[in-house]
């Protein structure tokens, strides 16, 4: 007993440590993205004394211009955390986002042991999910690092939820770190969908029990959506003009790249072509919606063999971890144009996709034993393919420069990624290699205030001032910043 005790001990730790040697490189990135307005020109990281605005307020009400979409309190918290201890010392702040990884993955290695009761099929679960490339964008960027957090508090919740059954103290935890999940980020209500899915299979939802076991987390729910609805003003953003038929013709070929990215993580970036679907087509629609109707075929088959056995629970437990936090991911309408496929929001459900993967291995082991080694070396070459597949996508993430050039080379009809390139330029002292990639941006993408105002100043820094005060009176009337207001004003009087 003890021996395979620290066996399993071992097992965890060797999925750790790996996972921590694989993502250490990423120590020697600095700030990049949206790390500058969230991190460091975010005067409510100063000091302990904005604690309460963090509940209070949306995640970037320091930013007067944004609008109220996110309410994050502990995300914020967790930054403040993080600025309390390392100032402004990059270095410190991702050793810290490692670590929050790391600990994600002995949190998956742990439940994988919990539903599964074999060490070896949770090494499995936890080195995927560990040295997954995906999550490049969550691990090595700093201000993706709330899905990290929230991760770590759902499967926290849902383990203290399985130990409940022997311990209730643990009922009581395991409700608790609900409750603080809802705060980090909106897409740990899959804690709710998997208690429910777990209490469903374990007790007749009929009796008093079912009620007893699941109300309070569906309580905490309830009680998390209200104070959404105060702090915002609505449960759900609207971000973009996108109908909802658009919305339901893209979402096919939306889950199709999650499944790619899923299946094949490989030319990763922080942007993305966006293809809304206007109307239905062959590659647009019917082709992907084809994709994911066999997807499905084939998971019904995998859960009809594992029905009335111990591992049924597991994969509709597996399936929310992998389905449930990527839905909000579909719904264009509250998400920015142009910003719309994030790796981050895969974050989450590669735990659900590990633990599935994890469950057939065992499923296939106890079947064909003979398929047990060749399946082992299958699994160590996938797990080196990940380990250095993460390392070298990681590197987009280093700097701005990297993350831009790789976002405008991998997407280049997007116009974010070029608009933000062009802003990178600009801070290097490149103006005239800016100007061209902001005059395809401003014709793409005439809404772009930002790189109107960039393109406003690169013509004047170049001596063309009537067109620098065409683009920079475009930027003014599409945001009326007092800083823009302020740059043509004394651009008119100098006339």
């Amino acid at each position: 007993m003890i021996k395979a005790a620290w066996r399993t001990w071992a097992a965890g730790t060797a999925a750790c440590l790996i996972t921590f040697a694989v993502w250490l490189p990423t120590i020697r990135f600095g700030f990049v993205y949206d790390d500058r307005g969230q991190i460091l020109d975010n005067p409510q990281l100063r000091s302990w004394g904005y604690l309460s605005q963090y509940f209070r307020e949306h995640t970037w009400a320091h930013v007067t211009w944004m609008p109220a979409s996110f309410y994050r309190p502990l995300f914020v918290t967790w930054l403040r955390i993080n600025y309390a201890i390392f100032a402004t010392g990059a270095r410190g702040w991702h050793l810290s986002s490692i670590l929050m990884h790391v600990l994600a993955t002995a949190l998956v290695f742990a439940l994988a042991m919990m539903l599964l009761r074999d060490r070896k099929v949770a090494l499995i679960a936890s080195m995927i999910f560990g040295l997954h490339p995906v999550h490049s964008e969550s691990v090595a960027w700093l201000s993706g690092s709330t899905d990290v957090l929230a991760t770590v508090l759902v499967l926290a919740s849902i383990c203290c939820f399985l130990c409940s059954t022997k311990n209730r103290r643990w009922w009581w935890v395991s409700i608790a770190l609900y409750a603080i999940a809802l705060l980090a980020k909106e897409v740990a209500i899959v804690g709710l969908v998997a208690v429910l899915i777990w209490t469903f299979f374990s007790e007749d939802v009929r009796t008093p029990r079912f009620a007893i076991r699941a109300g309070p987390f569906l309580g905490v729910t309830v009680i998390y959506l209200l104070l959404r609805q105060v702090v915002l003003g609505k449960l759900i953003a609207k971000a973009s003009a996108i109908s909802f038929g658009e919305t339901a013709q893209t979402m096919p070929s939306f889950a199709v790249f999650y499944a790619k990215h899923l299946l094949w993580p490989t030319r990763l970036s922080g942007f993305y072509d966006i293809n809304v679907v206007h109307s239905p087509s062959l590659g647009g629609f019917v082709l992907p919606l084809g994709v994911l109707l066999v997807a499905a075929f084939l998971l019904a088959i995998f859960g009809r063999q594992l029905r009335r056995t111990e591992g049924e629970r597991a994969f509709y437990l597996a399936l929310a971890l992998l389905i449930t936090p990527l839905l909000p991911a579909f719904y264009l309408r509250a998400l920015e144009p142009g910003n719309f496929l994030h790796d981050r929001y895969l974050y989450m459900p590669v735990a659900g996709f590990a633990l599935l993967i994890a469950l057939a291995f065992q499923k296939l082991a106890c079947n064909m034993p003979a398929l047990v080694r060749p399946m082992l070396v299958a699994f160590c070459g996938m797990a080196l393919s990940y380990a250095l597949s993460s390392m070298v996508e990681a590197q987009v993430w280093k700097s701005d420069f990297s993350l831009f050039t790789r976002g405008a080379q991998v997407a280049p009809e997007n116009m974010v990624a070029k608009t933000n390139l062009a802003g990178e330029l600009i801070r290097q002292q490149r103006c005239a290699d800016a100007v061209p990639v902001l005059e395809q941006v401003v014709q793409r993408a005439p809404e772009m205030w930002f790189a109107h105002a960039n393109l406003g100043n690169c013509y004047l820094e170049a001596g063309r001032r009537a067109q620098a005060e065409d683009e920079l009176s475009i930027a003014v009337q599409l945001q009326p910043l007092p800083e823009l207001v302020q740059r043509l004003h004394m651009l008119r009087a100098r006339h």
